[in-house]
């Protein structure tokens, strides 16, 4: 049991327990996805990465679904890793320039963009993982004694750019217990933040469009997270149901934008917009 092991081994698996349920809903996500394609969840990096050569015979990282990467610490005692994040060297021969990638720290959000070879910190209470460049990942950041009970907690959309200031992302919720799936009680949402018109927007998944899952109108998102962003907005605002207002939103010490409290409806077609 953990807490045979110690305070601080205990703390350490907590946290580990919490951050996987924290990741959840995009778990849940590309499970689906495995469900519908019979593409795995666990993928080595060539699957994603198939012209990157020096991923070929890299067993020692893996990624989850395209959008999170995981370097394992395998040896003891060690406080740092190398780890390997493919897409950013330019001198790369097989990275095309619209293929280079940024990454960014899985929790704070530390961009990685200069190489591809990075040392990180890896002590027990923390374990490197990485958000690719372009995705939004959604999160539901409450502590509960088991998933069932997060099923009516809010969202929270993790918004990483890329390199040209865009970013994509899915959400697949249903009940989680039955297969009422199959009969369209689920929600599939697309998230999507266009930098051309500083835009993040809520759609319905224009393939897998159901809107049985009745539930989904009393789920909301908390909070964005947005990263990469290369200035501050002066003014956020939110549209739905065509009404417009003004959103509060803060800057961290990495220099994330985060928005508090839009309370969007996961069901609803939905906009965030930024004023410079």
């Amino acid at each position: 049991e953990p807490w045979l092991f110690g305070e601080q081994t205990t703390n350490n698996i907590r946290e580990a327990v919490r951050s996987r349920y924290k990741l959840l809903p995009y778990w849940y996500t590309v499970a689906r996805y495995a469900n519908l394609t019979g593409v795995p969840i666990i993928r080595p990096l060539f699957f994603e990465f198939p012209t990157d050569t020096s991923v070929f015979s890299m067993d020692n990282q893996f990624l989850v679904g395209p959008s999170i990467l995981v370097k394992p610490v395998t040896e003891p005692s060690a406080q740092t890793l190398q780890v390997y994040l493919p897409g950013i060297d330019n001198d790369n021969e097989n990275i095309v320039p619209n293929e280079k990638l940024i990454w960014y720290d899985l929790d704070d959000g530390t961009q990685f963009k200069q190489s591809s070879h990075v040392t990180v910190p890896a002590p027990l209470s923390h374990l490197p993982v990485f958000q690719r460049g372009g995705s939004i990942i959604p999160k539901r950041e409450r502590s509960r004694r088991a998933s069932s009970l997060m099923i009516y907690d809010p969202l929270t959309l993790v918004v990483a750019l890329d390199i040209n200031g865009n970013a994509y992302g899915e959400l697949y919720l249903d009940d989680g217990e039955t297969f009422n799936f199959l009969e369209g009680e689920y929600i599939h949402r697309v998230f999507t933040y266009t930098n051309s018109t500083h835009t993040l927007s809520s759609e319905v998944h224009p393939t897998f469009s159901s809107t049985k899952y009745k539930i989904a109108s009393e789920i909301v998102v908390e909070r964005i997270i947005f990263r990469g962003l290369p200035k501050t907005p002066k003014v956020v605002t939110k549209t739905q149901n065509k009404l417009t207002e003004s959103l509060q939103f803060s800057t961290d010490s990495k220099g994330q934008l985060i928005v508090r409290r839009p309370w969007l409806v996961i069901s609803e077609n939905w906009k965030i917009s930024f004023q410079y």
